[in-house]
């Protein structure tokens, strides 16, 4: 169980690898080892929903190792989703593969510092946080840098 923003998530996953049925029925998968599932049960102010999700994979997870790997995915599919929304990466078209590389770790980095510098607002926006920094640059450098020497 999981309290954050306003709301309860109960998260529950379960694993199987009877799955004979499903690897006679799909030749193509005959690597498949198991499947899975999780249920995200949310309660925001006393309204609950219900979400399943099911996933099947080509190795043998206990349960706490499924439940991981869901809650990695998502967490990368968020950081993904963050770089799209705060740089707009999905809109670059950078051809060389070395400079594509080179410009996602910039953006990573910058993410981060955004993610660990104070601002004198809570709860600003990354683009927020952005517009504010080139403003106010002369104020963030020593946050960015360290002491002036």
């Amino acid at each position: 169980m999981k309290k954050a923003r306003g709301q309860i998530e109960v998260r529950e996953y379960w694993v199987s690898f009877d799955i004979k049925w499903l690897c006679q029925n799909h030749p193509k998968w005959h690597k498949l080892r198991g499947i899975g599932m999780t249920r995200n049960t949310i309660d925001k102010d006393g309204q609950l929903s219900q979400e399943n999700r099911y996933f099947i994979f080509n190795f043998k997870p206990d349960v706490t190792t499924f439940a991981n790997s869901v809650r990695g995915h998502w967490s990368v599919e968020s950081l993904h989703w963050l770089l799209d929304v705060v740089y707009r990466e999905d809109h670059h078209q950078t051809l060389d593969k070395r400079a594509a590389f080179n410009l996602n770790l910039i953006r990573k980095m910058c993410l981060y510092f955004l993610k660990v510098m104070v601002f004198p607002k809570k709860d600003l926006s990354y683009r927020r946080k952005q517009r504010y920094i080139s403003v106010h640059l002369e104020d963030y450098l020593v946050q960015l840098f360290g002491e002036r020497g």
